[in-house]
């Protein structure tokens, strides 16, 4: 069973944020968390805060309308983000279609594949380094000991 948090309108799709019946309840889960987010760890904002609160929300884990397209074409199966955007199980919608997240790992950008880039929708790793210096408007330096978590997504049925 699934419980509707929270649905909003961005850049014409419809993000509908829902905890899945395998997902840890909210205080389970916060005990269970002994790590801060990534970015609270570079920034020194507290778990707390609210810009914090607001990265870790599945329904935003997905940038712009671009990825969101290729997610619902099913060419975007998994995003690398600087922030925990949700736990294994989390779901997340789009248009009215529902992804579980199936598997949320810290990494570093240093174990990222071509596999991973293609995952993400790009040909090969040097594609996706391309990509994320133009993302982020050319101020990008790719720093393979960089902390990141991927979350790799589906179709929920």
């Amino acid at each position: 069973m699934f419980t509707s948090v929270s649905i909003a309108a961005i850049d014409g799709f419809e993000i509908r944020r829902t905890r899945g019946a395998s997902a840890l309840s909210a205080s389970a889960r916060s005990a269970a968390r002994a790590y801060k987010p990534i970015r609270a760890q570079r920034t020194g904002m507290s778990e707390t805060d609210s810009a914090d609160e607001a990265a870790n929300d599945p329904a935003d884990l997905l940038p712009n309308d671009r990825v969101k397209q290729s997610a619902l074409d099913g060419d975007v199966t998994q995003l690398h983000r600087g922030n925990r955007y949700g736990e294994e199980g989390d779901t997340f919608e789009i248009d009215g279609v529902t992804f579980e997240l199936t598997e949320v790992t810290e990494r570093t950008l240093g174990d990222m594949t071509d596999e991973d880039a293609k995952r993400e929708g790009s040909p090969s790793l040097e594609a996706y380094k391309e990509r994320m210096v133009h993302a982020h408007g050319g101020s990008f330096d790719w720093d393979d000991d960089a902390d990141v978590v991927r979350h790799r997504f589906e179709r929920a049925e």
